[in-house]
């Protein structure tokens, strides 16, 4: 049987991007083994380079995983248009949720935040969406499944804004700090209490 190399460089071609194709740069080795079975080798550095780049994407995401988790941080990714939030188990475990728990609303994270709280979250976030600052960083209290409030941070950046240049999706993290901020609760109490005691 006669190989038709066109063809089967014609099929391959194809199967990749046409965009990065380049006939060039692209060689095909064919060989008919010794069990009368086709065996081709392509050598192409479109198809390199995507091999390395997804090599390094593996090693990227686990890091990224790696990192979040030594650190106890949740990931949210908000959806301006739609308002709708994603929250990782992580994040739902802040609270005290399940990861099976429905939690997609941003509504429903205003019902946890601490009253006291919101007018500065939102302010932060509303200076970030209007390009006044780099990035969205708050401090705050949410209330957990067990009815108790519990400190975490929240940070954030816009991650796309349309041709107009309206933020369209933030995404960030949430970390839990409530032992960091009640040292720092105690520390201050106790700076008063002192400060009294000598006046």
């Amino acid at each position: 049987m006669e190989l038709n190399l066109e063809k089967i460089s014609a099929a391959i071609k194809s199967l990749l991007p046409q965009k990065r194709i380049s006939d060039n740069n692209r060689s095909l080795n064919t060989t008919i083994e010794t069990n009368r079975s086709l065996s081709f080798r392509l050598n192409d550095p479109f198809i390199t380079n995507l091999r390395d780049e997804e090599s390094k994407s593996k090693i990227y995401d686990q890091r990224s995983r790696i990192a979040l988790e030594a650190s106890a941080a949740g990931i949210w990714d908000w959806d301006i248009p739609s308002n709708v939030v994603f929250y990782s188990s992580e994040s739902l475990r802040l609270l005290g949720l399940d990861s099976n728990d429905m939690f997609d609303n941003l509504e429903l994270w205003d019902r946890a935040l601490h009253p006291e709280d919101l007018e500065k979250y939102y302010a932060a976030i509303d200076s970030h969406l209007d390009g006044k600052t780099p990035y969205f960083e708050n401090q705050h209290r949410v209330l957990t499944s067990t009815g108790r409030y519990k400190w975490i941070m929240t940070r954030g950046k816009v991650v796309e804004r349309d041709a107009k240049g309206k933020a369209i999706r933030v995404a960030g993290t949430h970390t839990d700090i409530y032992f960091q901020k009640e040292r720092e609760l105690t520390l201050t109490k106790n700076s008063r209490f002192f400060a009294s005691k000598r006046s």
